[in-house]
C-alpha cells in the first residue's frame, strides 16, 4: 500500500492550522466501538478541539491478505464525496505503519443494523 495524502471532504476543526496533516497522535482514544474483520472502529477526541469522532482503523496486512485494498480505497473515496444526510462525514484519512485510518462523524445510538432489529 503505497502512501497517500490525507483526504476528506473537510477537516476536522484545528486541523490544518499548523500546516501538518492529521496523524493519530492527534487523537486520544476513549473507548472500542466495535471490531470486525478488517480492522476496529474507535471512539476518539481531538485533543486541540476535544471534539469526538469515530476512528476507523483498517489493517493494511489483512487488507493485503485478503486482496481487498482497491476496495478499502475506494471507501475511503465514496466517503469523501458523499454529501447525504443518511451517510456519515468522512473528515480525513491518512495512513500509520500498520494501518488505514478514517475519522469520521461519530454518530450516538449504535450501528444501522442494530437500530433496525
Amino acid at each position: 500500500i503505497s502512501p497517500s495524502k490525507s483526504r476528506g471532504r473537510q477537516s476536522p476543526p484545528g486541523h490544518g492550522t499548523n500546516g501538518a496533516p492529521p496523524s493519530e497522535s492527534d487523537y486520544q482514544v476513549i473507548k472500542l466501538i466495535s471490531n470486525g474483520a478488517y480492522g476496529a472502529v474507535y471512539l476518539v477526541k481531538h485533543k486541540q478541539t476535544r471534539q469526538r469522532y469515530a476512528m476507523k482503523k483498517i489493517s493494511k496486512n489483512n487488507l493485503i491478505l485478503r486482496n481487498q485494498v482497491e476496495q478499502a480505497f475506494a471507501e475511503r473515496d465514496i466517503l469523501s464525496f458523499a454529501d447525504n444526510p443518511f451517510v456519515v462525514t468522512m473528515y480525513c484519512s491518512f495512513e500509520t505503519k500498520r494501518h488505514l485510518c478514517l475519522i469520521l462523524e461519530f454518530v450516538e445510538g449504535g450501528d444501522c443494523a442494530t437500530l433496525l432489529l
